[in-house]
């Protein structure tokens, strides 16, 4: 990697507040639970998400001009002072100012030390009674330090390292995940990435999946700590929880999410070399996927469905909440729960490639990968048979009770070629219609619903929007065919300094619908960093 493709390269790379004041970004590092962001009315705004507490720091004078550089903060205040914000540690903050000895007006406890003849450190502890201990005086130097080594990964194995825009986005992507980084806390022994510190304060199953992926071209510890993560309150019937939280009374079991779990620990131990993990997470793995054969399949059907304990929960567990694909589908009682009338193209995708990515593993652990891959041949065989409308030139949901295709074009018709269980034919027919115009060929590719469809809502959140990781999933599909459509979605992308849970595929612009797009958001910057590094690619076939 070239030396120059570190921080210093990126300056105001993700701004706190846009034009408007409005907050798109919160500054962290060490995998901190509390964030930063300039103050309306004092210098800094400080927001613990654990404890979902607020405090100031007002140093008697606010910015007139902010930089936010992936691993600290710049501001000039307005009485011409200068001043430099850093985390120390994950409990720790450093403001270095300029001039006179900083009085600050704030409710942590802080001690403030004298640096070199005009240059002060406040700092502040941002949990617990007792003042900070003084940190390490290289303190942003070795933050700097830390931060180019990530860069220097991440880049390493960039694909187009030689366009600006690619290079802005990644490092975007990059900063992006680390800024939302967690560490353990409590009961909670690992550190993880959640969705958004604006929405999402928590950990939720696929995300922290393709967030694992795209770790391990960051820092394959992290990684291995966010795969642990979301294992770690795994129920003795091997169901993951849908969210798992700092507060374990706040995990959510009343559904789970699509698994994509031994797809990240394959890649993730491929990548990142850790066998130990493979080890250690390959029986976990196991056991979540058998939870999923005894408690979504009927008997009898080879099919998967989405369940919950209640309409609302099931759709959750599709991961695309009230998506107009789920409103009006029947439930059915099954054991426990109860189960969409629905059998999903995309949910059996996923599964077919868990099973993949088992039957990878399997000899790696001493294990046999024959019953995965037969697993594997009867599910796509499925696949194939019974979600294929022809009509409609895709795959798409079927009515379990009737066997009748609800023939809605959707992302989910792409993830059938993506797995593998398409027949030649139905993966080039599948492509022409994700390629058309018509339906998915947008001027920011590609819509979960294509624009053909009635319901289609180009801000409507599932019912329409740009979700980066699914356009990734379809730039996977097909490949050196996507050139054209990847520099659209990448040229969108770097309109906005904060990176978008979702976006209009008719303008570019972040969803503004109902339920606007949330910034800062984690599995955006896992899709680029995985499209830049040549993913996301489904597991290895034997």
């Amino acid at each position: 990697m070239p030396p120059t493709l570190g921080v210093a390269k990126f300056p105001d790379l993700l701004p706190l507040r846009n034009e408007s004041g409005s907050p798109i970004g919160l500054f962290s590092d060490h995998g901190s639970w509390s964030g930063v962001i300039w103050g309306e009315e004092q210098l800094l705004a400080i927001h613990n998400l654990a404890t979902k507490s607020e405090a100031t720091v007002d140093l008697g004078s606010r910015p007139a001009t902010t930089c936010s550089w992936s691993d600290h903060l710049e501001a000039r205040l307005r009485d011409g002072r200068e001043i430099k914000i850093a985390f120390a540690d994950a409990v720790t903050l450093v403001i270095e100012a300029s001039g006179a000895q900083p009085e600050p007006r704030t409710s942590l406890p802080f001690l403030v030390q004298k640096q070199g003849t005009d240059h002060w450190w406040l700092v502040l502890n941002l949990e617990g009674e007792a003042p900070p201990a003084a940190p390490d005086p290289q303190l942003f130097a070795a933050n700097r330090s830390r931060w180019d080594a990530c860069f220097q990964r991440a880049f390493a194995g960039c694909d187009r390292l030689e366009n600006p825009v690619s290079q802005v986005l990644l490092a975007r992507s990059v900063t992006t995940l680390l800024w939302n980084l967690r560490g353990p806390r409590a009961d909670l022994p690992h550190a993880g990435v959640i969705p958004s510190p604006f929405a999402y304060r928590g950990y939720w199953a696929w995300d922290s999946w393709k967030h694992a992926r795209a770790l391990v071209h960051i820092d394959p510890q992290l990684a291995a700590e966010q795969m642990r993560l979301q294992f770690c309150r795994q129920g003795e019937d091997g169901m993951v929880a849908d969210t798992t939280m700092a507060d374990r009374n706040e995990d959510n079991w009343h559904n789970s999410k699509p698994p994509l779990a031994a797809w990240a620990l394959e890649s993730v131990t491929r990548l990142g070399g850790d066998e130990a993990l493979r080890q250690e997470l390959y029986p976990h793995c196991e056991r979540l996927l058998s939870w999923w054969s005894k408690s979504r399949r009927m008997p009898g059907e080879q099919l998967y469905r989405a369940g919950g304990v209640d309409h609302l929960t099931a759709t959750w567990e599709t991961g695309w909440d009230e998506c107009f694909r789920f409103r009006g589908i029947e439930l059915e009682a099954y054991r426990s729960w109860q189960l969409l009338d629905l059998w999903q193209p995309d949910l059996n995708s996923y599964i077919l490639n868990e099973h993949y990515a088992m039957a990878a593993m399997a000899p790696l652990v001493g294990a046999d990968p024959a019953p995965w891959l037969a697993e594997a041949e009867q599910l796509a065989s499925a696949i194939r048979r019974a979600l294929w409308n022809e009509a409609r030139g895709c795959f798409c949901d079927v009515i379990a009770s009737s066997g009748a295709s609800t023939g809605v074009r959707s992302a989910a018709s792409w993830l059938p070629l993506w797995a593998g269980a398409a027949s030649p034919d139905q993966h080039q027919i599948g492509v022409e219609t994700l390629l058309s115009s018509s339906h998915f060929g947008t001027e920011m590719p590609f819509p979960v619903i294509a624009v053909s469809e009635r319901a289609f809502e180009p801000d409507g959140y599932w019912d329409g929007s740009v979700w980066a990781d699914h356009s990734a999933l379809a730039f996977a599909v097909l490949g050196d065919q996507a050139d054209a459509a990847r520099a659209r979605m990448r040229d969108h992308l770097a309109q906005w300094v904060s990176l978008y849970e979702c976006y209009s595929p008719l303008d570019g612009r972040p969803a503004r619908g109902a339920r606007p797009a949330v910034p800062q958001f984690s599995w955006t910057a896992a899709a680029g960093i995985e499209v830049l590094n040549g993913g996301p690619a489904p597991a290895p076939r034997p």
